[in-house]
């Protein structure tokens, strides 16, 4: 029996739907156009209202025959159970009285297994301990024979650095002799240049002062050569100027020996009021 044929009127007008559908055209942006398109989706719109439609009558129609079936199946299907419990009671009491048994036998083996683990797990632990012992034994047995070595060993470094202690000092010793003995040369050595040096700086020093001296010599003799040159100059001069003055005083006098004398008095500031100008 096939209910879905409800749908078969529906179905023909999809089908010629669906033909229009593939052969109309619209002009979208026609006024006229959009209305004929807005047309035609609404008549699509009415189609799904239908089978909406259909689908709702068909359902409440089917679910009256679903109530219907669920109610005889549940009938049938008790009467089977009543017929069933019949002879199933006592399998089941059977049943029952061998899983009961078997739980019985699985709970003794459990506690058996439980028994023989916590045996063995003890017999585990007893040999662990041994082990551990023995381990134990072992461990402070190789620690002592390496504290031994270590002993060993730091007494030989001990005697390592002792003696390299001793060399170290006696190296020392011999550097610090050594750089006393450099230091010795040095200072005799920097001794001898600094007296080199200070000799060298009264040498120097002595030079300084005899220049100094002979500068100051030079610059005296070079005043009396001065002072001198300007004496004889006017020297010179001052003889040039009395001979002039003699000269005239012979034209005046007609005597020479009155014109020295005359002249010798003008030289001498004795006649008053009258300065040769030299």
């Amino acid at each position: 029996m096939n209910e879905l044929v409800v749908f078969d009127p529906v179905k023909a007008e999809l089908a010629e739907y669906k033909k229009q559908n593939l052969e109309l055209v619209f002009d979208y942006e026609d006024p006229q156009g959009n209305k004929d398109a807005r047309s035609h989706i609404y008549k699509l719109r009415q189609a799904k209202t239908k089978i909406a439609d259909v689908h709702k009558v068909a359902k409440a129609e089917a679910l009256g025959v679903c109530r219907l079936l669920d109610g005889e199946k549940n009938k049938l299907t008790d009467e089977v159970e009543e017929m069933i419990n019949v002879h199933y009671k006592p399998v089941k009491e059977i049943e029952e009285r061998v899983a009961k048994a078997a739980a019985v036998k699985a709970n003794e083996e459990r506690l058996e297994a439980i028994r023989v683990e916590a045996e063995r797990a003890a017999e585990r632990e007893r040999r662990e301990q041994e082990l551990a012992a023995k381990e134990t034994a072992l461990e402070e047995k190789e620690a002592a024979l390496v504290r031994e070595q270590e002993k060993l060993e730091a007494a030989k470094q001990a005697e390592v650095d002792k003696a390299a202690a001793v060399k170290d000092a006696q190296e020392a010793a011999e550097r610090d002799r050594l750089a006393a003995i450099a230091k010795a040369e040095q200072d005799k050595k920097d001794a001898a240049e600094q007296a080199e040096q200070e000799k060298q700086a009264a040498v120097e020093t002595e030079k300084e002062r005899q220049r100094k001296e002979a500068d100051a010599i030079q610059v005296e003799l070079d005043k009396q050569r001065e002072i001198d040159a300007e004496r004889i100059a006017d020297e010179k001069h001052r003889a040039s100027v009395e001979s002039e003055i003699r000269v005239c005083l012979f034209r005046i006098t007609d005597d020479d020996a009155m014109a020295g004398v005359i002249l010798t008095a003008l030289v001498n500031d004795e006649i008053a009021f009258v300065t040769i100008k030299y």
